[in-house]
């Protein structure tokens, strides 16, 4: 399981939050491309922010030299992407999606989940207890991929059974306000939910994050 770290600061304050790699196919809800986070030079890797311009999140990669550097064989370790809630409403949990076109990992494309809040809350039946910690308007996070995950990936590299990738991307996979709304996929579609505060979860003792 992995963990996760949090260093509150109301509006101020920044979070670390951990994430979990996910299966090619979980979620290329729709075609396209977004922003260009650092133009490719000469023998440098394109990093691509693709989430829309409207949604209340902005995204901005950090240490992006290093993510950038195809001679950087720990770039996945050094990823850091910073998601500020430009809402007016707390955001109770974000996955983001690293897209790696070009690369293969044990003979298919992998793409890895970047995440804030309780994995409880990556279904818009679960509603938010008070003991969540938002991210909170104004407010900021660091989520990275998992360090063992990262560090899955070295290996298998070192063994000549991973491929780097051409660039990077970032793709929205699910926002959710933790009141059984929010927005999903690369378009930011809104997920309204008739089933919210219908089904709630189990107490804290009862659950891990």
């Amino acid at each position: 399981m992995t963990s996760q770290r949090l260093f509150c600061r109301p509006p101020r304050r920044r979070l670390a939050a951990g994430a979990s790699a996910v299966c090619l196919g979980l979620a290329l809800c729709a075609p396209g491309a977004g922003p260009v986070a650092g133009q490719g030079h000469e023998g440098v890797r394109p990093v691509v922010n693709a989430l829309p311009p409207r949604l209340p999140l902005k995204a901005v990669v950090k240490n992006q030299e290093l993510a950038a550097d195809p001679q950087n064989d720990r770039w996945m370790r050094d990823l850091e992407v910073e998601v500020t809630n430009t809402g007016g409403r707390p955001i109770y949990f974000v996955t983001l999606l690293l897209l790696l076109p070009g690369a293969k990992l044990g003979g298919v494309q992998p793409i890895y989940q970047l995440r804030f809040g309780s994995r409880a809350l990556g279904s818009f039946t679960a509603i938010a207890r008070p003991d969540d910690v938002p991210l909170a308007p104004g407010a900021s996070a660091i989520i990275k991929v998992p360090e063992d995950e990262a560090l899955v990936w070295e290996k298998w590299r070192a063994r000549g059974a991973a491929t780097d990738p051409q660039k990077l991307v970032l793709v929205l996979h699910q926002l959710n306000f933790g009141d059984g709304t929010g927005l999903v996929g690369r378009d930011g579609r809104p997920m309204p939910n008739p089933y919210a505060g219908g089904r709630r979860r189990a107490a804290p003792g009862r659950r891990g994050r």
